[in-house]
């Protein structure tokens, strides 16, 4: 289990954060050591399709998965907040269609 706290740098915006963007159907290891998820935004969503997150590969523990109606109700952004849900071996994104993803984790 990963445990402590996230530092402050005083500018309103957790210091370490980083992101990974994602325009292709495609699995994508986003970060290959223990860590935290804090969110991922859709920015430009596809109809009918979705986006997997793991913990450790696709054949690991699955954190959660979206999925995005056939008729779409917004265009984006959609943000998703995964509440800072710590990670245990790696970070995998499997995006099903061409939603533009943006993953922020630390």
């Amino acid at each position: 289990m990963i445990t402590g706290a996230l530092q402050h740098d005083g500018s309103h915006t957790a210091a370490g954060w980083k992101s990974t963007n994602i325009t292709t159907a495609t699995t994508t290891t986003v970060n290959s050591s223990p860590g935290i998820l804090h969110g991922l935004t859709v920015n430009t969503p596809v109809a009918s399709s979705s986006i997997t997150v793991y913990d450790g590969g696709t054949s690991g523990t699955k954190l959660g998965t979206i999925t995005l109606p056939a008729t779409l109700l917004n265009q984006g952004p959609m943000p998703v907040a995964f509440t800072d849900i710590a990670y245990e071996t790696s970070l995998v994104v499997v995006t099903v269609g061409t939603s533009d993803v943006t993953v922020v984790y630390i």
